[in-house]
């Protein structure tokens, strides 16, 4: 859970080495951005960026994947990916 502090103190966290280890804040977001002839160039994935979204703890988990796990971010997209096609599944069937 998220407290003030996380993002400064260390001991705020599970892992006394690392800053923001205790969650989200309540009012975080993840932004996305596109450039603006995308819809018109690659359709499609402009759609699948309209349409995905992300809930605090798949955010978390994929941080996980890097932060604790210490994979690359595309290996970390990679097994998320596998492990939720029946949520990414459905971004991609509506823009196709």
């Amino acid at each position: 859970t998220w407290e003030d502090g996380c993002d400064s103190d260390p001991a705020k966290g599970p892992n006394p080495d690392a800053l923001y280890d205790c969650g989200n804040p309540a009012d975080g977001y993840l932004k996305k951005a596109a450039w603006d002839g995308m819809p018109d160039k690659w359709p499609s994935a402009y759609c699948v960026l309209t349409k995905l979204s992300f809930t605090n703890p798949q955010i978390a988990e994929m941080a996980k994947f890097v932060d604790i796990d210490e994979l690359e971010p595309e290996e970390a997209a990679d097994e998320w990916l596998a492990a939720n096609r029946g949520i990414v599944d459905p971004w991609i069937g509506a823009c196709t």
